[in-house]
């Protein structure tokens, strides 16, 4: 009987991998397309802003009306980004948004400024700018890109329309250049800086995805594996005790089956709940499986485990779910091992002794706590 429900309880915990492998896949995704949407709108604002900016300039201070005519067009043009932006489309904006930038560098150096007041330069931020916001497109193309933008500035160094130039004297020639090339490296300093930053924000929360679940917050079962083995070495070495908890939520098929799967999910959110009010820091809760639950006790010898357990069992059968049809109360069943119990010294041995005192609890009628030794003698 005992062998039955063990294996019906892994075929439910590979059900429930899948759907954890499933969620952080989308969790993934998700993240990659707020990252990418926050770029292309930064980039496209900025785009915009600074088109302004210059045709006001060239309008009001140098009497350029045709450089302010091509500038103001191009603002508009940068903004046009936000219709894929809002279409979900971030590539294609991101595209657009890089393409018409070098155009409009190349263009407006080569119509009406020069390059004398180095805002050809501006194009040495390409590579790191398609490289920061098209991190998943091809290498071939953001290489492609990246030759755009040096043909772009080519064409700015090389081709000059003297009869459409702004009347700028050398002086201010020489202040937009300085001007110019300092913006260069301070852009390219902050866009490295920026990628590297957004870099690790989305390392650590991929980890977090990766060793947390996401339903009760707890650790999730491969984290609590890997710190499981790292925490029983230490222990072993120092020669101190480890116990561990398993607890499996009673009649929770019921629970679901009755009030709902909303009402099964609140149901585990109180028992990670209760577990986090009860242990203490040094000790580590997880989720282990569908209604499975797993908590370390580090430095903690059987009887002190076995008090805890008992004191969340019976927090938690003193709790009541509010439901609006019906009100109704969860119990645990817990099995309680400590490694000086342990024959073959090892974690794993450790947690299956835990897991085996769990089912004697579930025969002896379930909200109830029994401990490794009482199963073995039990067997």
């Amino acid at each position: 009987m005992i062998a039955k429900i063990k294996k019906k309880n892994e075929a439910k915990e590979r059900r429930q991998q899948s759907l954890v492998s499933s969620h952080l896949e989308r969790e993934a995704k998700q993240q990659r397309w707020l990252y990418q949407r926050k770029i292309c709108q930064i980039i496209a604002i900025i785009s915009a802003a600074v088109s302004a900016n210059y045709a006001t300039v060239l309008w009001l201070a140098f009497d350029s009306g045709w450089g302010a005519i091509f500038d103001y067009s191009f603002c508009v043009l940068h903004l046009c980004a936000f219709y894929w932006i809002k279409r979900k489309q971030y590539t294609l904006s991101a595209y657009w948004t890089l393409i018409m930038v070098a155009l409009q560098v190349a263009g407006g150096v080569a119509l009406f400024v020069g390059p004398e007041t180095g805002f050809q330069y501006y194009l040495f931020c390409l590579p790191a700018v398609v490289y920061m916001i098209l991190q998943r497109e091809p290498w071939w193309r953001k290489f492609a890109l990246v030759l755009v933008g040096f043909g772009m500035l080519v064409i700015s160094e090389q081709v000059s329309f003297p009869s459409m130039r702004a009347n700028i004297s050398t002086d201010t020639q020489t202040l937009m250049y300085y001007i110019n090339l300092t913006l260069v490296v301070i852009i390219n300093f902050f866009s490295i800086k920026f990628f590297a930053d957004e870099a690790k924000s989305q390392y650590r929360k991929q980890k977090q995805l990766i060793l947390s679940d996401s339903l009760t917050g707890l650790s999730n079962r491969r984290y609590i594996m890997q710190f499981a083995y790292k925490l029983f070495a230490l222990c072993e070495r120092y020669e101190h005790p480890i116990s561990v908890i398993m607890l499996d939520v009673d009649y929770f098929k019921n629970v679901n089956d009755q009030y709902g799967h909303q009402a099964g999910d609140d149901a585990l959110q109180r028992v990670a709940d209760c577990l986090r009010n009860n242990i203490r820091a040094a000790d580590v809760a997880a989720r282990y499986g569908g209604e499975e639950f797993l908590v370390l006790l580090p430095e903690t010898d059987l009887l002190t485990a076995e008090d805890i357990a008992e004191r969340i069992r019976d927090e938690l059968a003193k709790t009541t779910m509010d439901q609006d049809s019906a009100p109704f109360s969860i119990t645990a069943s817990f099995g309680v091992s400590c490694s000086d119990h342990v024959p073959t010294r090892s974690a794993d041995a450790l947690i299956k002794q835990a897991d085996d005192a769990l089912y004697e609890a579930k025969h002896a009628g379930r909200n109830c706590v029994k401990v490794a030794y009482e199963s073995e003698l039990v067997g």
